[in-house]
């Protein structure tokens, strides 16, 4: 879970083409995990190794203290632009020493490349950076402003600050990247300038983008975000043709958050009612996995949670109760593979509570695990309860938390999906359904079907806590409880999560019959214990059995 783990050495030899042998041994383990499952599907997560050197090379003049290097614009600001002859081509190229650093949010001209306002589609040849490598920098390495139908694609991006890759525009190609250390911005500044720092740029950024190709590509090692995107449109929607979106094969290893989509952002223009997020994978994020809050209803369909803190936190965004407006919220999770812990000898694995980057991003951090990072042992959660409410006002404002009451219509459903390897170690309690700790409102039902269970304690599937009898308020409740985790649901629609058709219900009687918490039977409509000649009746004669069963 360490940036830092990135190492760089000199090859020695090569040998019979498989085999690289470097001058100076490694410093850390750098596992190979390969698992396959009853169902068919597979985790897979492995190191990568990227070359930095190339034939031609472009090398800063400048000191590395100055936090400036090698800057090349390509913009169309002249009356002179021909579309039909401009085109950059690029490939084969170590930039040594690039961009110019900078923690404004409108910083694009001070990235290594930056390429705006072109429409590369109308050019008789190709525009592309590929095969390229990007070696210490101090900003973006490539960022595409308005700017259509570029190729960027085999490239290695290594050690700079925010982010590797920022594209808007249409219609570009991001394809088989790999991109390394990519530092927040406030760790190259003074604390007193840090502590106020609240960018959380991701390694690649494309949630400003109206559509783009993403494939192949892995980010390995970010002090903040990983992905930050669109997402797809779901099924059933048609994009007009001269448009292509498609996210396939990503991965994230080693992040604060792996894939991440904000309230703010734009979101697919040719799907205004839902957001596709697919295969993606997600190892080792310290905060996140997958990290959704939208305004959207959610699928997750063929991604993989694997050794995150939290594996997956989705806010559907929708009108409070007070307004009595129902809009039907929805969350698909579905071919997927949620794993808890399956990195062996991995117990002194944990963040650096020390480092700016963590110390700064509290208000990032989930508050939603009855384990917490901070003083506790950090045990982890496969699927958190989804939220559905008002805007919860992050980044400013608690990523987890909640300003209002619930939305009046909630649903999740998870199918065809494994859930593997959460269990009582290292300290940790892992469990694969969490309810939030630290909200305390109504949760809508979770419904499973076609669940693959594998290495799985009936102890660790689903960790509710006791209902939290604090939130008892009569001036808010009307006399009532609150929620306080006193209603959650969760309902095995064909026995393939508990081992028969069932439901895991909360421990809702915690408090009953305590007279100074008014929940006795005196809370009771009278007209419900009263019979039709007005008399009051026996209430346990009459309903025995009332209550909840066990």
């Amino acid at each position: 879970s360490s940036v830092s783990h990135t190492e760089r050495h000199r090859i020695a030899e090569i040998i019979n083409g498989t085999i690289i042998r470097t001058t100076n041994p490694l410093s850390y383990t750098h596992h190979v995990i390969r698992h396959s499952f009853a169902n068919g599907s597979s985790a897979y997560v492995a190191a990568a190794v990227g070359l930095l050197t190339r034939n031609i090379r472009v090398l800063s003049s400048n000191s590395q203290s100055s936090l400036a290097g090698v800057k090349i614009s390509i913009t169309n600001t002249t009356s002179i632009y021909r579309p039909d002859i401009l085109h950059v081509s690029l490939s084969n190229v170590q930039f040594i020493g690039f961009g110019q650093f900078s923690d404004a949010l409108k910083n694009d001209e001070n990235s290594g490349i930056f390429i705006n306002s072109i429409n590369a589609s109308k050019s008789r040849w190709r525009t592309y950076i590929r095969d390229c490598s990007f070696d210490g920098g101090f900003n973006v390495a490539i960022s595409l402003k308005s700017t259509h139908s570029v190729s960027i694609s085999n490239n290695v991006i290594y050690n700079t600050y925010r982010s590797a890759l920022v594209i808007t525009g249409r219609n570009n190609l991001i394809d088989r990247n790999l991109i390394t250390t990519i530092y927040w911005s406030g760790t190259a500044q003074a604390r007193s300038v840090a502590e106020k720092n609240a960018n959380y740029d991701a390694a690649i950024t494309s949630h400003k983008s109206t559509s783009v190709t993403m494939t192949n590509n892995l980010v390995a090692g970010v002090e903040r975000l990983a992905f930050r995107i669109n997402g797809d449109v779901c099924p059933g929607v048609v994009i007009p043709r001269q448009f292509t979106n498609v996210h396939s094969n990503n991965e994230v290893h080693s992040a604060m958050a792996g894939v991440s989509i904000w309230p703010d952002d734009r979101g697919s223009v040719f799907d205004r009612q839902c957001i596709l997020i697919k295969e993606f994978k997600v190892y080792k994020a310290w905060y996140y996995g997958f990290y959704l809050n939208t305004n959207r209803n959610i699928t997750i369909d063929s991604c993989a949670s694997i050794d995150n803190y939290v594996g997956i936190f989705a806010f559907v965004i929708g009108p409070p109760a007070e307004r009595h407006q129902i809009l039907p919220s929805r969350v698909r999770i579905r071919n997927s593979v949620v794993i808890g812990s399956i990195t062996p000898n991995d117990c002194n694995d944990k963040i650096n509570f020390n480092s700016a980057n963590v110390r700064y991003s509290t208000i990032a951090m989930p508050t939603v695990s009855q384990d917490p990072l901070v003083t506790g042992n950090g045990s982890r959660a496969g699927i958190v309860f989804p939220l559905f409410a008002r805007d919860n006002g992050m980044p400013e404002q608690s990523w987890t938390g909640t300003v209002s009451n619930p939305s009046l219509d909630g649903s999740t459903s998870i199918t065809n999906t494994i859930l593997g390897f959460f269990n009582d170690i290292c300290g940790r309690h892992d469990t694969a359904i969490q309810v939030p700790q630290s909200n305390t409102d109504a949760k809508f039902p979770i419904e499973t079907s076609s669940i693959f269970r594998y290495n799985l304690s009936d102890f660790n599937v689903i960790f509710n806590g006791k209902p939290d009898v604090s939130e008892h308020n009569p001036l808010v409740c009307n006399a009532m409880y609150c929620d306080g985790r006193k209603k959650t649901l969760l309902k095995d629609l064909d026995g393939t999560l508990f081992g028969t058709s069932t439901s895991a219900i909360s421990q809702a009687e915690i408090v009953w019959n305590v007279l100074e918490d008014r929940t006795t039977d005196t809370e009771i409509p009278v007209a419900a214990r009263t019979d039709i000649s007005g008399q009051m009746i026996n209430i346990s004669a009459t309903y025995p059995y009332r209550g909840i069963a066990r």
